[in-house]
């Protein structure tokens, strides 16, 4: 029974999150808070695949279509790349909108089926795929969140 409990003690030592020092309470809530916001979109790094979708507002048979992550547009701070899994495998087309504040930049990001004349890029089901979003701003420490 007490190598059970061991092992149960370490489980829950390897599973469980570390405890904060009493000096970074304030970081510690930094972190719950941002974890907690379930508009906040996560920055990352910039993945390395090649599928880059074109902006395009004709678009037909549209869905909004979550944001996982961003990553700043190399040095660059006019421009993020934001990082989206299309639900349906085929040659999409994407539009996104932003709204920016003094402390946020919110984007929407709509995919559909482009227009025939227009440029686009056809994705297989399960391939993340990204654009390029401009800012009127740089983007600096403000916090991008979800549309």
């Amino acid at each position: 029974m007490l190598a059970a409990i061991a092992g149960g003690v370490f489980m829950l030592a390897a599973c469980g999150t570390p405890m904060p020092n009493p000096g970074s309470t304030a970081a510690a809530t930094a972190d719950v808070q941002e974890t907690q916001d379930p508009q906040r979109v996560p920055e990352g790094p910039k993945p390395d695949f090649d599928i880059s979708l074109i902006s395009e507002a004709d678009l037909q048979d549209t869905e909004v279509t979550p944001i996982q992550s961003y990553s700043r547009a190399g040095t660059d701070d006019d421009h993020v790349i934001v990082h989206f899994m299309p639900n349906n495998a085929g040659c999409l087309g994407a539009h996104t909108s932003v709204v920016e504040t003094e402390t946020t930049v919110q984007i929407s990001l709509v995919i559909g089926t482009p227009a025939e004349s227009a440029p686009h890029s056809c994705t297989p089901t399960g391939t993340l795929a990204s654009i390029i979003v401009p800012l009127k701003a740089p983007l600096g420490p403000r916090v991008v969140l979800k549309g």
